[in-house]
């Protein structure tokens, strides 16, 4: 580890400083990713088999039955977004959406934070290792300027090895940062888009639109549920 600061030259701490930046955020994100909540189908349907017959006519009061199935989800993002639609139940439509709409974009938010600086990273690591190797390369030509005598292969060889070893530790923090970033905002999204299905699904029961649930028949496991709304007359 000495060897490679001695190496790296000047630069060896900004390197290593954006390594453990890389590090600690691709820890940090993964840790967050993986404690969610699994979107279970079968619960969102059960949640929506009980609302649909339970639906009051008027928006007084919600009845208990339709409160309790949302227990039935696991606490996390989508729970906290269901409790949230139904204790603004009585709420107007437009009230109703405006406060999940500012609800899930803190959610958003969280599920994208730190992204950003894995990009940051991923710009800055291999521009720090260029600049290594740029400088790595005038500091070697200014020794071989300084040599009457003949020039040794080597020598000229052991000054370039130094000067390219930046640009390769600069890419090496750069592509499991950038692969990261990218990886954890595909994650992210693709997570909050179910999220916001299930509260749209909720949000139109909740309007007075009956909604059906139905599984594919081509699988009779568990399989992505299709949903189709009618009016109630």
């Amino acid at each position: 580890m000495t060897n490679l600061i001695q190496q790296l030259g000047a630069l060896a701490y900004p390197l290593l400083f954006c390594s453990l930046v890389t590090v600690t955020l691709i820890g940090e994100r993964l840790l967050h990713f993986i404690t969610l909540p699994n979107i279970n189908p079968n619960r969102t349907r059960h949640l929506f088999e009980r609302l649909s017959p339970q639906r009051p006519t008027t928006s007084d009061s919600l009845p208990t039955a339709i409160i309790e199935p949302a227990t039935e989800l696991q606490q996390g993002m989508l729970w906290e977004g269901t409790k949230l639609l139904l204790n603004n139940a009585q709420q107007s439509p437009a009230i109703r959406e405006e406060i999940i709409g500012l609800w899930l974009t803190d959610r958003q938010t969280d599920l994208r934070a730190h992204i950003r600086w894995l990009t940051v990273v991923a710009v800055v690591s291999p521009l720090l290792g260029l600049l290594g190797t740029v400088s790595g390369l005038v500091m070697a030509f200014k020794d071989l300027s300084m040599i009457s005598g003949p020039i040794q292969p080597a020598l000229l060889a052991d000054g370039l090895q130094q000067a390219m070893l930046t640009t390769v530790v600069g890419l090496v923090i750069a592509i499991p940062a950038l692969v990261a970033a990218h990886g954890f905002g595909i994650w992210g999204d693709g997570y909050l888009a179910r999220v916001i299905s299930h509260l749209g699904q909720l949000n139109l029961a909740l309007k007075g639109v009956e909604t059906t649930f139905s599984k594919s028949a081509n699988d009779p496991t568990d399989q992505p549920i299709s949903a189709s709304v009618q009016a109630t007359n």
